[in-house]
């Protein structure tokens, strides 16, 4: 986003005044990952302007964990027919069984690691707006 607020008009004062960047108590700076390049991204805005793009990434974030959810569920469904099958070596089943798991245990973990991240960003967006929503500049 551009670092010139010159010619933007601030939704936080009913548009009335030019924006003030820095000096504003809604303008937030969100560092981040571009999702197709992977460059880092530093971009400033009013907050105002950040809570579609961060309801967008929470939603995504959620649709991951679930995609995820259900993956462990198939995976724990199929060990179990597998352990509970007439199968003699019951212990190569096991083993494998732990170690699939513990890797699904992983993603999930990761998953929810990011989506307790954009909750976090997005509650704090949200705060933002609730709190200065009422002060005029």
């Amino acid at each position: 986003m551009a670092k010139n607020n010159d010619r933007k008009k601030c939704p936080y004062t009913g548009f009335a005044k030019n924006c003030v960047a820095e000096k504003c108590p809604k303008y937030v700076v969100l560092d981040g990952k571009n999702p197709q390049t992977g460059e880092v991204v530093k971009e400033e805005a009013c907050a105002d302007t950040w809570v579609p793009v961060l309801i967008v990434e929470n939603t995504r974030a959620l649709s991951e964990l679930g995609a995820a959810v259900e993956s462990y569920r198939n995976e724990t469904r199929n060990l179990q027919r597998m352990f509970l099958s007439d199968s003699n070596d019951r212990t190569q089943v096991v083993a494998k069984a732990v170690k699939e798991l513990s890797a699904r245990v992983e993603d999930v973990q990761g998953v929810l690691d990011e989506a307790k991240t954009q909750a976090q960003i997005a509650a704090t967006a949200q705060r933002m707006l609730v709190e200065g929503g009422f002060n005029k500049q």
